[in-house]
């Protein structure tokens, strides 16, 4: 097991050996091998002893705490890569513009093409509606990046490829008990809102973790000049 998400109020975590045991009500439910553990991810009010903590990060667990409704807090932080070096290549080969504006479509296109690739699958499974055609609108986007160098158009493209996706999203839903009438956020404004802004923190702490575990700095960016925050 790599990952472990606590959401039970009033869990509490003890270590047991080399194992984390998981508590309720003062009964173990669950006991993970500290060193098979890659994250966890606490969603709510979890309590943890200290040898708990020192094993996360001797173990070098990336730990994320949550908020009850799935709002990032914080995580805890382990001791610094020290790739210093590398990080010195990252500033240096991103201060070059036309290297950040070629990074920038290299991650857009390939958002792309995740979006226009399950846009087509469930058309295929789903002929009555306009999937299909949002699907091929994207593609032709995709095909227009040759042509763009520059960060505004590239933001651009990918603010128009997120309405055509968002606009055929309700298609998707195939349980009569949820809809979807556009994307939301800060705060999200109904159950289908809460749960993509959920699943979008959980994927943004995993490629956090990806980035820094290589010893590079997570936070400087490529789609968007930088700035403070």
């Amino acid at each position: 097991m790599e990952r472990v998400y606590v959401l039970e109020p009033g869990t509490f975590l003890k270590k047991d050996g080399t194992n984390l045991a998981v508590t309720c009500k003062g009964k173990v439910i669950d006991r993970v091998a500290f060193d098979g553990l890659k994250q966890l991810t606490l969603i709510g009010y979890t309590s943890l002893s200290g040898a708990v903590l020192r094993a996360l990060v001797r173990n070098r667990v990336e730990t994320v705490l949550l908020t009850p409704t799935g709002r990032f807090e914080g995580r805890l932080c382990l001791a610094e890569h020290k790739q210093v070096l590398r990080r010195q290549a990252q500033y240096l080969r991103l201060s070059d513009p036309a290297i950040q504006a070629q990074a920038a479509i290299w991650i857009v296109r390939g958002k792309l093409r995740t979006q226009a690739r399950l846009l087509a699958l469930r058309g295929q499974q789903y002929a009555e509606t306009t999937l299909g055609a949002s699907a091929a609108a994207i593609r032709a986007l995709e095909r227009s990046f040759p042509a763009v160098q520059d960060l505004d158009l590239i933001r651009g493209v990918e603010g128009h490829a997120s309405k055509i996706y968002f606009h055929a999203f309700p298609d998707l839903l195939r349980n009569p008990d949820f809809s979807f009438s556009g994307r939301t956020k800060r705060p999200p404004t109904d159950p289908v809102n809460a749960l993509l802004s959920f699943v979008y923190t959980l994927i943004t702490n995993e490629i956090l973790s990806c980035i820094q575990r290589v010893g590079l700095d997570p936070y400087l960016g490529t789609l968007h000049e930088v700035s403070y925050g």
